[in-house]
């Protein structure tokens, strides 16, 4: 294991450079940004909250992806993440987070015990995930934490804003381990298309009456 990790960080010195040793280091922080997010999106339901949680998000799935591409190839799904915040923000979604405020109050103590459990899922099966894909361990334990969030989200949905926020939780969370296999800048631009979309939807389920719910 520790051979394999010193591997993985050679090939990354080697392929970006020393001035991006700083990265790979502190790649811990990136995994807690994403602990944090995933908390704030689930048990939270002030659009300013869940909009600060979704930019930290981002970056620290950028951040991630740093890890296996270079920082310009993984700028692509910064820039694409914090345009797709833009847009929704523009739908003003906290009319319809609204109001779903006493169901997610009332539930608040069951969604922390959600957001636990897909903790513990997490770093009990990146061990078993990193023998499958050869990836940092941080790698893994983000985007296990990625798609299980994501997934959580969608299963405790009531609206349309909640929903497109768990698909690009999920996303999120491909697009990570994703990178640490292959390297596409096709494939990184059309994520990241994938994202703005989405956050389109709301737009637009937001716009036609009895839609958003």
């Amino acid at each position: 294991m520790v051979s394999a990790e010193s591997d993985i960080n050679h090939d990354y010195h080697s392929k970006h450079g020393i001035g991006s040793v700083m990265l790979p280091n502190l790649a811990i922080v990136a995994v807690l940004l994403i602990i944090i997010s995933n908390v704030v999106l689930i048990v939270f339901n002030q659009w300013r909250w869940i909009a600060i949680a979704w930019a930290f998000q981002v970056f620290a799935i950028f951040w991630l992806t740093t890890l296996s591409w270079s920082v310009s190839q993984s700028a692509v799904k910064l820039v694409g993440g914090w345009i797709a915040i833009a847009i929704v923000s523009a739908a003003r979604p906290e009319n319809i987070l609204e109001r779903d405020s006493e169901a997610v109050a009332a539930g608040f103590g069951f969604r922390f015990l959600c957001v636990g459990m897909t903790w513990l899922l997490a770093f009990s099966i990146s061990p078993s995930i990193q023998n499958i894909v050869p990836a940092r361990i941080e790698i893994i334990w983000g985007g296990i934490l990625l798609i299980a969030g994501g997934m959580l989200q969608l299963g405790l949905s009531r609206n349309i804003v909640r929903i497109i926020l768990g698909l690009l939780t999920f996303l999120g969370g491909f697009e990570a381990l994703y990178a640490s296999v292959e390297s596409s800048v096709l494939v990184s631009g059309l994520l990241a298309i994938i994202n703005i979309g989405l956050a389109w939807f709301v737009i637009y389920f937001l716009a036609t009456p009895g839609e958003g719910t």
